[in-house]
C-alpha cells in the first residue's frame, strides 16, 4: 500500500470521531439484508450517464468477536471510506469471508447503489434506506450467484472482487469478468479499484480525505447490530457453549477405553476379531441430551462425537466430524472427510460387518 494511501487512512481514523449524520428529517437505516434478492440486478433503478463505479475487495477485514451466519468463521469488518465528489458513485464490494462492510462518506460524494458480493455472508452498515443495496453470496445462494455470474464463471470459489487482492489486482482493465458484471449492473465499466488493508480492516475509495472534511454515516445500522445473540454459536464457540449449558463434555481416555470395549464385546457375540475403528480423541465431546450440531463443524473446524448408550443421535449437520454411536456400535462419517477418506481407503473399519459405516452424505 502506497505513502499516500496509508497517511490518508489514518486521516480518516481521526475524521471518523467527528462524523455526524446526514439531514436529520431523513430515515438512515440500512434496507433489510435477511431477504435474498431475486434478481441479479438493480430492479426500478436508473443511473446517470456520468456514474462512475469504484471497486475494493479482500478476503476478510479485522475480525469482531461474534458471527453473522453458521459458518463457523468470526464476521470481519471492512470500513469503507469514500471520497468522490465529481460524479455520483456506485460501489462494487467483495470479501471472500463473513463480513460486515461499515461505509461512511464525505459530505460531497453522493453513493447512488453499493453491490456486496461474497462466498460468506455479506452485511452492509451506515447506509441511508435510500440507496439502493444488492447483496448477493454462494451461501445465501444469492442471485448473482445462481445464473450466468457464478463462482466458476468468476474463478473456482473465491469471492467477486476478493481476486483483486490476491492477484494484487489494482488496474480494471485486468478485471475482465469483474468488467463484465459492471455492465449487467450499472451499464458502466469500473473505472478504480482500491486496495483493503485487511490488517485495519480498511479502504479509502477516491481522493485522500482533506482536512476540514468530515464524513457523513448513518448511527442506526451499525456493525454491532447485525450480532443476533438469539442465534446459536457456530463451529468451536458453539461446542464450548454447549459444554457451558451441560449438553456436552469433553471425552477422555475412559470414553476411548468405552469404545475399544464395546466394539470388542460386540463381535465377540459374532464369534469375529473387532474390525479397525480406533478412537478419537482430537476436539472429542461426549453427547449427554437432546443435541444439535452447530453449524459449520468442516475441515480444520470438525469435531469428535460419542453418543452414549440411551442418548438420541443429535440433529443437524455434523459436517466432517466423527461420530461414535454406542447404541449400535458404529462410526459414521461422511465421504468427503478425512475419516470417509480413510474408510474409503481401507484404512479404518478393515473387517466391520456394517456396510453402512462407509457411506457418506
Amino acid at each position: 500500500m502506497s505513502k499516500t494511501i496509508t497517511a490518508a487512512i489514518a486521516t480518516v481514523t481521526f475524521l471518523c470521531a467527528c462524523a455526524h449524520t446526514d439531514k436529520p428529517k431523513e430515515r438512515l437505516v440500512a434496507p433489510a439484508q435477511d431477504v435474498v434478492p431475486a434478481a441479479c440486478a438493480f430492479p426500478d433503478t436508473t443511473f446517470a450517464n456520468d456514474l462512475v463505479v469504484l471497486g475494493a475487495g479482500a478476503l476478510e477485514g479485522r475480525k469482531l468477536d461474534f458471527q453473522i451466519d453458521q459458518s463457523a468463521r468470526t464476521v470481519s469488518q471492512i470500513d469503507v471510506v469514500v471520497n468522490h465528489t465529481s460524479a455520483p458513485v456506485a460501489l462494487m464490494l467483495g470479501a471472500s469471508n463473513p463480513t460486515i462492510w461499515n461505509i461512511s462518506w464525505t459530505e460531497e460524494t453522493k453513493i447512488t447503489a453499493v453491490f456486496v458480493n461474497g462466498y460468506y455472508r455479506q452485511r452492509v452498515a451506515g447506509l441511508k434506506t435510500s440507496t439502493p443495496l444488492l447483496i448477493s453470496t454462494y451461501t445465501d445462494k444469492g442471485p448473482c450467484e445462481t445464473n450466468a455470474f457464478n463462482y466458476k464463471t468468476f474463478g473456482g470459489y473465491e469471492s467477486f472482487l476478493a481476486i483483486f487482492n490476491y492477484g494484487l489486482i489494482t488496474k480494471p482493465a485486468e478485471a475482465r469478468k469483474e468488467q463484465k458484471l459492471s455492465q449487467v449492473l450499472f451499464s458502466q465499466p469500473i473505472t478504480g479499484i482500491f486496495p483493503v488493508n485487511e490488517k485495519s480492516g480498511s479502504v479509502l475509495i477516491g481522493k485522500p480525505i482533506e482536512t476540514g472534511q468530515e464524513l457523513v454515516t448513518s448511527p442506526t445500522t451499525t456493525p454491532a447490530s447485525f450480532h443476533n445473540k438469539r442465534e446459536p454459536l457456530a463451529g468451536q464457540a458453539g461446542l464450548e457453549q454447549a459444554v457451558e449449558n451441560g449438553m456436552l463434555r469433553r471425552a477422555n481416555l475412559d470414553d476411548a477405553a468405552n469404545w475399544i470395549n464395546a466394539l470388542k464385546k460386540k463381535y465377540e457375540l459374532q464369534n469375529r476379531p473387532p474390525p479397525n475403528i480406533p478412537p478419537d480423541l482430537n476436539n472429542a465431546f461426549v453427547v449427554l441430551k437432546k443435541f444439535t450440531y452447530p453449524g459449520g463443524l468442516y475441515g480444520g473446524h470438525s469435531a469428535t462425537f460419542y453418543i452414549p448408550k440411551g442418548v438420541p443421535l443429535p440433529t443437524g449437520d455434523y459436517g466432517h466430524s466423527r461420530v461414535y454411536d454406542l447404541n449400535s456400535i458404529s462410526l459414521e462419517c461422511t465421504a468427503g472427510s478425512a475419516c470417509g477418506q480413510s474408510m474409503s481407503g481401507g484404512e479404518i473399519g478393515a473387517g466391520s460387518t456394517q456396510q453402512h459405516m462407509t457411506i457418506g452424505k
